[in-house]
């Protein structure tokens, strides 16, 4: 028979659960970051589409406020009503798992939890819409109208 510390005989138990628990951080952070690139990659699309309209109203006198507020509009919205489905949905889900046994000190109606994912997908995006807002506040009238 063989003797073991507290720690080693914990990390048997634990051990294949924080592996699980680490290649699933893993795909979520892969997902986070082709989420992001996604989003950067259609804003700054629709960047260039819109250089002449954008030219155009900053020829007029559009403050550089309104100009980031019409490229960051467009994912803003399914951003908030993807939040408020997930979060419903995850409630849901909550509910039923409330009914198994979960281990001691879990609570799958933690609203921390919640809001902190919210806040997360809520700054990947922005951060990822802050690269195509600042190309379309530095794009020239002039140039603009010249753009084909």
């Amino acid at each position: 028979m063989k003797v073991l510390s507290g720690s080693a005989w914990i990390a048997q138990i634990t051990g294949p659960t924080l592996l699980a628990v680490w290649i699933t951080a893993a795909f979520g952070g892969v997902a986070l970051a082709l989420g992001a690139i996604g989003i950067f990659s259609l804003l700054e699309y629709s960047v260039q589409q819109r250089t002449r309209e954008i030219g155009i109203r900053k020829a007029l006198g559009a403050e550089p406020w309104d100009i980031i507020r019409s490229i960051i509009a467009a994912p803003a919205l399914p951003l908030v009503r993807g939040l408020l489905i997930g979060t419903v949905g995850a409630v849901v889900a909550g509910a039923f798992m409330r009914r198994a046994d979960l281990p001691a000190g879990i609570n799958p109606l933690d609203l921390l939890t919640y809001a902190v994912v919210a806040a997360v997908l809520m700054v990947t995006a922005v951060l990822a819409a802050y690269g195509p807002a600042r190309r379309a506040l530095r794009i020239e009238p002039s140039k603009a109208l010249r753009f084909e």
